[in-house]
């Protein structure tokens, strides 16, 4: 499993990137992590990732118009929206929180 983590504070980005990757190791799954600090940079990113984690608030462009943006492109994707207060995302278009999300997809 591929996951890309958008996050404009890169040491946010690398903190969440080692949370996974302790997870990832701990249960034996095969999960790689990249971090992108611009909505521009994981738009150009020619890789597939099978989930996304977007910071909401960035400078160029928010997590909302990069998932818009994502969505455009791919039918059905997991996104997590990181920075929101209830930190929900969408996983086929309903409304879950995401460590159950992060537990189905793996």
């Amino acid at each position: 499993m591929w996951i890309a983590i958008c996050d404009d504070e890169k040491k946010e980005a690398e903190n969440l990137c080692a949370l996974i990757d302790d997870y990832a190791a701990k249960n034996d799954y095969d999960i790689h992590c990249r971090c992108f600090l611009t909505g521009k940079s994981l738009l150009a990113c020619e890789k597939q990732f099978d989930m996304y984690f977007l910071d909401y608030q960035m400078a160029e462009m928010n997590g909302l118009e990069l998932e818009k943006k994502l969505r455009e492109e791919k039918k059905f994707i997991y996104i997590i929206r990181n920075g929101f207060p209830e930190h929900l995302c969408y996983a086929g278009g309903n409304k879950v929180r995401y460590p159950q999300v992060f537990v189905q997809a793996c």
